[in-house]
């Protein structure tokens, strides 16, 4: 800014305007109105300075067509969901912030999200984004996606360069033998904050075995995804079979190439999370492998470059029971590079991350081991590291290379720059590395235990970091990590599988008391790793799912298999029953609030039928009765429901499970237009000139919505309107929920027109004011639809207003008396027909002054001995009242002549 000094003035030379930073904040309450720092132009929401906006404001904005918000920086910080097929554009030069979930329903319903750098998703926090209807689309930074909403969709995938998206959460409830995506995935798979829950793989190994969602990652990215109550189990019986297995993916890179340079491929990984289990089991006591390397997310990392960030697993990996030449096994990725450090080294990347999974070890015969919390070995480049990460897991390891970060860790070249950079552990190490030359480890740290205050270690952001009181440091933004409590097998006594237990127990296997620990029994029916049918024999058995832990602490703990298998004896072996149950009613709208499926479970054997939910997902379902049940549930997703054959004395269990699909029902819309909605009361009953239809299937009813003089009463079904009096009736047409539609209505007003003849007429102009211009009021009920009305002004005798009545029977109105109107009496006379064919007038008479003032104003013709001065005439009337008899007459033959004409026409 310039200042001139001029005498005693100082002149200022403003700035030249700079670009605003526009700012739009969605929030639930509380937004600025549209017009008052936000505006609409051909559906593009835009703000010249920073603004909150109501989310309703956007919702009501999709209802009418596609809606974008463009602005500098965008945050969604309350849910956004509509119904319809708009299209929402959220175009950021800057950040792009979803905090809160983004859910559309409609069968071609649009999402584009563009900004720099990439949108951010609080998943963490339960933020999603949900693209529920038959093809929906979505486009990120100008890349196309294909979502995936249904189960089956989901097990089309193989590789491809086509870039995914999950559109909502699934249930999988099958036992599979291969991976969901079988080939090399080398695209985009972006989550989208949703998770497949329930992933079951068990399988006899090869000689190259990648297990996991994706078989392999080769040059991919994975983002915003996660991978829950899995379990998966291999049997091996050679030791030249190769397995890698993860929850997430088996291998990243080529599994079938030697080690290649970091910069083969580069695959990343970015908040993604996994539960549940990797199993080598044991079943014949021989059981051996060439490598086994697995991992809560990865099962190694064989060629090329891999960044992980903002990504847990809180999955347990066990290679118990059985032997391996070279095995690695950790909480996030078994293996980095398995082959001697040299030129070729891969890179790893591992930043913002925990894990707190068990693992467990496995016999060794050989030189190559490892087992670590977040990686089992880690062999890495110079500039390979993990930084602000922490492992809460339990490792069993009787080896030398254990540790809490990786059980043997190294850097090559031999004086790296990268290392472990301000992370932590819970065991007792960080792990085995070479001592010479060093390998860094910066403000890194082992055996840590919670403790009092909230500062944080030395090294610790707090921009990354938070602690509470009593606790330890957790990661900032991502979900808060549970507590593992862990089920143990009891074997049974008498040697039969139906008396097989287990008990809660901690990574010691000491048992706990629940109670103490705010929480209850576990519910669910448990499944363990081996059938219950399973032959004669010495299984080395781990707990799989289907406990789920309750009280009031259970969202603080979660159950993971225990550490080491129980060697389990069965010496009676029990006939194997199947249940059938195939009901085909699985898809429900939440606003149902419950299913009833139209097929019970029955059993090949004797066992009684029971029912009991497995996976309630994000639903909150809940089952009561039986045969059939009743499934009650809260919100969308996928509820699995198991049936339960119980064991008998001679028949192992069984059980089934179903997943019912509750879905947000996608949106109808309701038209509805008839024309007869005006008419004269003794119209009843009315049929309307259409019914309503839907675009969707909802059955549609109807109902008065409103009423207020009219006594209206409607069909249910035929839609027929009946009335007794005059007044205004509003009927609501209503296409109904089901299963595939939300409800629906279109409300229609219709007018009922009296039936009783009135007639006013009114000269709005007090005694001593102008009578040009003065208003004339009129209005009338109870006339003859069609027929001809006029309001005459005698002097001259002129019109001042005049038409046809209208379908209600009424007139309402106003016109103004002209200028140039003589000294004297003048009269106005409003006149129609009535229902039954009589003609109905109503006059007003009034005097002008000399000086066009009104004198008198009356309803009654005056007297010729009321006019003063004496002489003065009845402008427009003779002193006998011909010119009345004369416009009657005259009216009255207008009207016999009309009702001939009519009676011609008839005849013709």
């Amino acid at each position: 800014m310039l200042l001139f000094m001029v005498g005693t003035l100082i002149a200022f030379q403003p700035q030249s305007a700079q670009a605003s930073v526009s700012s739009i904040t969605i929030v639930s309450n509380g937004g600025a109105a549209e017009g008052n720092g936000w505006s609409k132009t051909n559906g593009v929401i835009t703000s010249p300075a920073p603004v909150s906006i109501n989310a309703s404001d956007i919702v009501a904005s999709l209802a009418s067509g596609n809606t974008q918000i463009s602005a500098t920086t965008i945050d969604i910080n309350s849910e956004i969901v509509w119904s319809n097929s708009s299209k929402l554009t959220l175009t950021a030069s800057g950040a792009l912030n979803i905090n809160k979930s983004i859910q559309a329903t409609g069968a071609t319903a649009a999402l584009e999200l563009s900004s720099t750098p990439l949108y951010k998703l609080a998943a963490g926090s339960g933020a999603s984004i949900q693209l529920t209807g038959a093809t929906p689309s979505l486009t990120i930074n100008s890349q196309v996606f294909t979502v995936v909403n249904t189960k089956a969709q989901l097990l089309a995938l193989t590789s491809s360069s086509t870039n995914i998206a999950l559109g909502r959460s699934l249930a999988l409830t099958d036992t599979y033998s291969n991976s969901v995506v079988t080939g090399a995935f080398s695209s985009v798979f972006d989550g989208l904050g949703n998770e497949v829950s329930g992933l079951k793989i068990t399988t006899a190994a090869g000689a190259a075995t990648n297990l996991g969602f994706f078989s392999e990652l080769r040059g991919a990215t994975i983002r915003n995804f996660g991978v829950t109550d899995a379990f998966i189990q291999t049997t091996s019986s050679s030791y030249s079979n190769n397995i890698r297995v993860g929850v997430l993916a088996g291998s990243v890179g080529n599994s079938t190439i030697s080690p290649s340079s970091a910069a083969a491929y580069s695959s990343y990984i970015s908040q993604v999370w996994s539960s549940g289990s990797v199993v080598a089991q044991e079943t014949s006591g021989t059981d051996q492998q060439r490598t086994y390397f697995a991992g809560g997310l990865l099962g190694s990392l064989n060629n090329g470059s891999l960044f992980i960030s903002d990504s847990h697993s809180s999955a347990s990996v066990s290679a118990a029971g059985t032997t391996s030449q070279f095995v690695a096994i950790g909480g996030l990725i078994g293996d980095v590079y398995f082959n001697q450090p040299g030129s070729g080294s891969v890179h790893i990347e591992i930043s913002r991350s925990y894990t707190t999974g068990a693992i467990v070890e496995g016999s060794l015969s050989g030189s190559y081991y490892g087992s670590g919390g977040i990686a089992g070995v880690l062999i890495g480049d110079e500039t390979s590291s993990v930084t602000d990460s922490f492992s809460w897991s339990s490792i069993s390891a009787s080896s030398t290379s254990s540790g809490g970060i990786a059980g043997w860790r190294q850097w090559v070249p031999v004086q790296p720059s990268g290392g472990v950079f301000s992370s932590y552990t819970t065991y007792r190490t960080i792990g085995a590395t070479i001592t010479t030359p060093p390998q860094n480890t910066v403000d890194s740290y082992a055996n840590v235990v919670p403790t009092p205050g909230t500062v944080l270690p030395t090294g610790f952001s707090s921009q990354v970091w938070s602690k509470s009181s009593g606790a330890m440091p957790i990661l900032i933004g991502q979900a808060a990590p549970q507590i593992p409590l862990y089920v143990k097998v009891v074997a049974p006594t008498d040697g039969t599988y139906s008396t097989m237990s287990y008990v809660i127990v901690d990574s010691a296997g000491t048992t706990q008391n629940l109670a103490t620990l705010g929480l209850a029994a576990p519910t669910g029916t448990v499944q363990y790793s081996i059938p219950s049918a399973v032959n004669p024999g010495t299984y080395s058995v781990s707990y799989v799912s289907g406990l789920t832990l309750t009280g009031a602490n259970a969202n603080n703990y979660y159950l993971a298999p225990f550490t080491t298998p129980t060697s389990v004896t069965i010496t009676s072996a029990l006939t194997a029953q199947t249940v059938i149950w195939s009901p085909t009613n699985t898809s429900a709208a939440f606003s149902t609030s419950q299913l009833t499926p139209n097929s019970s479970a029955t059993s090949s054997g004797f066992g009684a039928i029971s029912y009991a939910v497995n996976n309630a997902g994000t639903t909150g379902c809940t089952v009561s009765g039986s045969n059939p049940p009743v499934i009650s549930f809260t919100s969308a997703g996928d509820c699995v429901v198991r049936a339960s054959a119980a064991g008998t004395v001679t028949e192992a269990s069984a059980f089934k499970d179903v997943v019912f699909t509750i879905t947000t029902p996608q949106a109808q819309t309701v038209t509805w237009a008839p024309t007869n909605t005006q008419v004269m009361a003794n119209a009843s009953p009315l049929t309307p000139s259409v019914l309503a239809t839907t675009s969707g299937t909802g059955n549609i009813t109807y109902s008065v919505q409103s009423d207020t003089t009219s006594q209206c009463t409607v069909g249910n079904s035929t839609g027929i309107v009946s009335f007794s009096g005059a007044g205004v009736c509003v009927i609501r047409a209503t296409a109904n929920a089901n299963a595939t539609f939300s409800s629906a209505y279109k409300d229609v007003t219709f007018t009922i027109g009296s039936t009783t003849t009135t007639m006013s007429l009114t000269l709005d102009v007090a005694v001593g004011n102008a009578v040009t211009n003065a208003p004339v009021d009129y209005a009338t009920t109870g006339l003859q639809p069609g027929a001809a009305w006029n309001l005459v002004l005698r002097s001259t005798p002129q019109s001042l207003a005049s038409g046809n009545i209208g379908s209600l029977g009424a007139v309402v109105g106003s016109t103004a008396i002209p200028s140039g109107l003589s000294a004297g009496w003048h009269s106005l006379t409003l006149s129609g027909t009535s229902l039954n064919g009589g003609l109905v007038s109503t006059f007003v008479w009034f005097e002008v002054s000399a000086t066009g003032t009104l004198l008198a104003s009356q309803t009654t013709e005056p007297s010729q001995e009321t006019i003063t001065p004496a002489g003065l005439p009845k402008t427009g009337l003779a002193v006998i009242n011909y010119l009345v008899l004369a416009i009657t007459l005259l009216l009255a033959g207008t009207y016999l002549l009309l009702a001939y004409r009519g009676k011609l026409d008839s005849v013709t």
